[in-house]
């Protein structure tokens, strides 16, 4: 999140940057038309077009997820804050607006379905046995994530993270043991989120259907397309704040149908496992 050549000091510079960051992210993995087809008639399901699209998605999807040092403005008691916390946050600060928008039971859906838990099963044929550690949906991600970002710091957190939970579900590694569960324990993450996209999609979806309402709505009361001009309905304290937001409501509106058209209907077949 900006800090330096975007200084958040108040309620109303947190609401801009929240709303510029989320859209433009949002936008991105539904919107670009880079990273899936939708099969069906209707559409029904999600099939990335490649393994490294599926990798370069997870990766811009954490970002979604990542938690980063937030100001202490009104409202939030938690330093450590995502972008979808923070829609937590922008739904309760303006209730009325996100909740005629959808915002708020978008929100806490997706929420809820990245905190589901669900134990991961799988063999490791150099341990010759099953390995099984619990893990949420949105913790499946963080690991499938940070994989692929090849940083050799952010592999060692990684690699520690998975032994604490192996040693939870009773299984002591050693180091060497560790780097042998690795890359059965990736594969099945891989599996189940692939599985998982089709209904993943769809509600980071109708997150975006329910933000897009928000901006456009707002975008119509201010009557103008002028992006310098417009206001938040918080105050903000800096010139480049109001910048980046009247930048959301000029430029980052999309008609409903466009966004519906590159969304999938999960079918119940979708929503049986993991």
């Amino acid at each position: 999140m900006p800090h330096m050549l975007f200084p958040i000091k108040t309620a109303g510079d947190l609401e801009a940057v929240f709303l510029h960051e989320t859209q433009e992210l949002l936008s991105d993995l539904i919107l670009a038309d880079e990273f899936y087809d939708l099969l069906g008639d209707p559409p029904c399901q999600v099939q990335f077009r490649t393994r490294g699209l599926f990798h370069a998605f997870l990766v811009r999807l954490e970002e979604l997820l990542a938690e980063a040092t937030v100001p202490r403005v009104a409202g939030i008691s938690n330093r450590q804050a995502s972008l979808l916390d923070l829609s937590t946050w922008f739904c309760f600060e303006h209730a009325d607006e996100a909740r005629a928008c959808g915002l708020t039971a978008a929100t806490e859906t997706l929420r809820d379905w990245m905190a589901t838990t669900r134990d991961v099963r799988y063999w490791c044929p150099a341990l010759d046995t099953h390995v099984t550690v619990s893990l949420s949906r949105r913790e499946m991600v963080w690991f499938a994530a940070n994989l692929h970002k090849h940083s050799l710091f952010r592999i060692g957190r990684l690699l520690a993270k998975l032994q604490k939970r192996c040693s939870e579900a009773g299984l002591n590694l050693t180091a060497s043991e560790l780097i042998d569960v690795r890359s059965p324990f990736f594969t099945e993450l891989e599996s189940r989120l692939e599985y998982l996209s089709t209904w993943m999609i769809d509600q980071l979806g109708q997150v975006l259907l329910a933000l897009n309402a928000v901006i456009t709505g707002r975008h119509a009361s201010r009557k103008t397309s002028e992006g310098r001009s417009v206001e938040l309905a918080s105050a903000s304290s800096a010139e480049p704040i109001l910048e980046l937001y009247g930048d959301a409501l000029a430029f980052m509106r999309y008609p409903e149908e466009r966004i519906r058209a590159c969304l999938p209907t999960t079918p119940p077949l979708l929503k049986m496992r993991y």
